[in-house]
């Protein structure tokens, strides 16, 4: 029983870790922005290419709000990941 219990608290602490620096990532269709957030969905890192400059305020909001949306989307995608290999292995 010991044993078992070490395993749980030995993947938990695995998640957690993983948990800890997940990130997500994605970069806008035509290359001119891309967004990191962590697994809260949180911005970690925005990167604007110098094409941005042409575009207009309410272009360059659109497409940071939309690359930013797609990153929290990865970052969802790789959280479900992350928790469902730890049911997965509380399971066994």
């Amino acid at each position: 029983m010991l044993d078992l219990a070490r395993r749980r608290a030995s993947t938990l602490a695995e998640a957690d870790d993983a948990l800890t620096v997940l990130r997500g990532r994605a970069c806008s269709a035509d290359g001119a922005a891309e967004v990191v957030v962590d697994g809260g969905g949180r911005l970690v890192s925005l990167t604007l290419a110098e094409s941005v400059t042409a575009l207009t305020a309410a272009r360059i909001a659109a497409l940071v709000v939309d690359t930013e949306r797609a990153a929290a989307r990865d970052a969802l995608a790789r959280r479900h990941a992350v928790l469902d290999d730890l049911t997965a292995d509380l399971g066994r």
